[in-house]
Formats: structure tokens, sequence, C-alpha cells
């Protein structure tokens, strides 16, 4: 008779608005590279409604070595189909990554990619890099590169329609009507430089200055404007720092700008943090990671969803195991575990969407040997997916996770017992599975911390690390 020991991690933290169900759902793969090795695979996301694009850089064993990648889904990112342009010299040289995407109608997309290269001056360098774009107009049918000012470095762009948009620079700001045929540069002293910007239609453009604003709105193409006061958060130490490198914007006066808290004890201790209005930079409520969440340190958040639906996510590229929920459009937020349909562990997160019918898609990358390869994902629904996954690959799920009082364990195997560790190994809690195999063990007198639980079993071997 086999017997195994399937291991999983689960922290013991207050997170009452953490219900049941949400620890249930479960992140199914919907993409792999294949067979080809690539870095990097995937590195941008995108979605119109039930229209979906990925983009990246793959790296292949033969000549040309490195081809631009595009892979596109109809179907709210179910199934998806790759569409590999040209060779990634064809566009541009020394490309590194494809560092944003926009998917704005059902036929148009526009990526930004990113050449960099060092240039020696003595003994220093220094790093130079400089923004391409390329484009489709039909579905990804065919792509080009539009017509775009040369030698800039992008910080972001945007587009309201397939005509109307905006890009900003470190130091400038451009705008076209007639989908980038013409850009006209729009003189406006910016604090700190431009980083983040939007479209909105209309003449109605946004800009946000570098790492704290202010927010720049103008309604008549930039021939007059408003500006907020910068966004900086009053109850912090003067000591510490909080930068907002992104932002992202609602289709009307919500805005949600995120970035890094760096820790004023500790400089090297950083966490994610955000910042919302909902009256176009007017006032500001902050929610740093650290103050509100029982979460590990990370580098800050990077990528968030739409504003436009009231579930909204947020990823930092090294949240490993979670990320941020929100189901208030980000004015409160809570852990959501991530439960995969794989073995593999996350490496970091790449891009996270929302398609148009609240399913959100990620893009989350793996160690393998020397590369790290990035499947798609795509969230399901909660109460379909705890029986359906329950097999050789995770022949038992955990939740709720994190918990406060019980914590179930369901299991597709026989189980004879369930047993909880600590840190150190040693046993804090047996629990015994019924003839169903189930188990049900309560926590809640347990001190808040990481734990290691074992099912033993038979038949059967299995792993999965529910967050640590």
């Amino acid at each position: 008779m086999l017997s195994f020991r399937s291991i999983a991690f689960f922290a013991l933290v207050w997170l009452a608005v953490v219900p049941e169900s949400q620890a249930q759902s479960i992140w199914h793969v919907r993409r792999t590279p294949g067979n080809k090795r690539c870095w990097d695979e995937y590195t941008a996301i995108s979605c119109y409604k039930g229209i979906c694009t990925v983009a990246g850089i793959a790296q292949r064993d033969t000549a040309p070595f490195s081809w631009l990648v595009f892979e596109r889904s109809t179907d709210e990112g179910r199934t998806w189909m790759e569409q590999t342009p040209a060779p990634l010299g064809s566009f541009c040289g020394n490309c590194t990554s494809i560092t944003k995407l926009q998917q704005i109608d059902s036929l148009h997309t526009v990526a930004q990619a990113d050449s960099s290269w060092t240039t020696q001056n003595g003994n220093t360098g220094t790093i130079q890099t400089i923004s391409y774009f390329i484009a489709t107009t039909d579905g990804g049918k065919t792509w080009s590169r539009p017509h775009w000012p040369d030698s800039l470095w992008v910080m972001d762009f945007h587009f309201s329609s397939p005509l109307t948009g905006i890009f900003v620079t470190n130091n400038s700001i451009y705008c076209t009507s007639d989908g980038g045929e013409r850009w006209e540069k729009q003189i406006v002293p910016v604090r700190g430089g431009p980083e983040a910007c939007h479209s909105y239609g209309d003449g109605m453009f946004r800009v946000w200055g570098h790492a704290h604003g202010p927010l720049y709105t103008t309604r008549d193409n930039w021939s007059s404007y408003d500006t907020t006061q910068p966004c900086y958060d009053s109850s912090v130490d003067a000591a510490s720092k909080t930068l907002f490198g992104s932002c992202n914007f609602g289709s009307g006066d919500t805005i949600m700008c995120y970035g890094i808290h760096f820790s004023a004890l500790n400089p090297s201790i950083h966490y994610g943090s955000l910042a919302r209005t909902t009256d176009g930079g007017s006032s500001w409520t902050h929610f740093r990671i650290a103050d509100s969440i029982n979460a590990p340190s990370g580098n800050g958040i990077l990528y968030t969803t739409s504003l436009d639906h009231d579930t909204v996510y947020a990823a930092g590229e090294s949240f490993n195991h979670w990320i941020l929920r929100s189901t208030d459009r980000g004015a409160t937020w809570s852990i959501d575990t991530l439960l995969l349909d794989t073995s593999m562990n996350v490496l970091e997160t790449d891009g996270i969407a929302m398609t148009g019918d609240g399913h959100p898609l990620a893009l989350f990358s793996f160690r393998d040997l020397f590369i790290n390869p990035t499947l798609i994902f795509r969230r399901e629904q909660d109460n379909s997916i705890v029986t359906t996954t329950l097999s050789a690959l995770h022949p038992f799920a955990v939740y709720p996770n994190p918990s406060t009082d019980w914590v179930n364990v369901r299991s597709s195997t026989p189980l004879r017992r369930v047993v909880i560790r600590d840190l150190l190994g040693r046993p804090v809690l047996y629990g015994m599975a019924d003839v169903g195999g189930e188990a049900r063990l309560d926590v809640s007198k347990l001190p808040a911390g990481m734990y290691e639980l074992e099912t033993e079993g038979e038949n059967s071997t299995g792993k999965i690390s529910i967050l640590r």
C-alpha cells in the first residue's frame, strides 16, 4: 500500500472580508508557450469586452532567434491563437520587451516595444531606451509600425478610439486625432515630468506627474487645463516614501494610482501602495498593504485591472502566490490566494486584465531550468472548480485560506488524517478525514503565522503551495 504526504502552506491572518467562496476559486492554465524556448514569453495583456490579446518576445533555438509573439482570444480568454507577425528585427532593433499593450476595439491593437542599450562614457555606462509602436487594424492578421516621433522613450500611452490617443515621454505630451499619422506636441509644464496618461475622447485628456502627481486635466485639447495638488499621504512620516508610477483611469472621475511604499524604519522593506480618488484628484484615499494586510514584502504594485468593473485586481512582480482583490472598485482590498491547476510555483506576475464577462486573466511566469516560461491563466467560477480540479495535479484543496477559524480539506483520493505543523516541523493540530475524504479543522486557537498542512492518503502523490 502506497502512502503520500501532500503539503500545502497557509497563513492564519485576520481577513474578515475574504469569503469562503473566494478561496475556492482556481486559476486555470489557458495557454502555454509550447515547445519554444523563451524568456519573458508574454509581458503584456489587454482586453476589450470578450476579445483579449497578449504580447511578448519569444526566444527560439534557431535563426532568427527573436520573434514578436501575439496571442489572441475571442472567447473571453478560454482559447487562444498565436499570431507571429515577423522576426523582431523587422520592427525594432535590440527590443527587449513589450512593455504595454492596448486592445482598443475588436480590430485595433497597439503594442509598445522598448529597445535598450548601454553607451560607455569612460568607466561608466548609461542605459539608453527608445520605444517603438506596433499596431494592427484587422484583428491581428497583419501588423505594422505606425508613424511615431523618433528617438523617444515613451512612459505611457492610451487611445480612447482608433483615431484619438495620447502618449507621454519623461518631458513631453503628444496627442493625435487621426490614428497617429500626425502627433501634436502639447506645451504643458508637468511637475516632475509626465508618467501616466489617458484619453477620454471629445478633447478630454489626463496626465499624471512623476511619483506624486499632480493630475492635469483638459477638456478642450489642451487649450486650457486644470491642475490638482500632488498626491501625498499626510499620515506617513516624512522619512517614508510612497511613489506612484502608474495610474488606472476609470471612465469618469474615479482614478487609482499605484506603486511602492518604502518603510521609514527600514528602507530595504517595501510594500505595494495605492491611492484612489473619486473626484478627479481633489481628494485621495491611501491604501498601504503593510498597514492593512499581513502580507510579505514585495516590489510594489505594477498591474491592475480596469476600474470599469466592480471587482478589481492588483498585482506586483514578486507577489508570488497571492494578488489583491477589491469588490468595490478599489475602495477596500483583501488577499486573493492563487490556487493554480498546475504544480509549478509562480515566480512573478507579468500582467493582469479583466474580460467583458468579469473573468480576470493573468500572466504568471515560472522557473523552468534556465528560462522563465509565462503561462496565461483565467480565474474560473468558484463553485464548479473545487470538484473538477481535484485531480492528479492537485489531489486535495484547502479552503478558506487564509482563515481565522475553520480550515476545510477536500480530497479526490482517500485520506486517513490531516496534520498541521509549525515552521519548525512540530505538530500542533491533528484531524481525521470522513468517509467522503473531507476533513475540517478548528484553527482559531493557533497563533497567527505560517503553518504546514500535510495530508496522508493512499495511491497518489501531489503537492500544492497555496501561500508562503
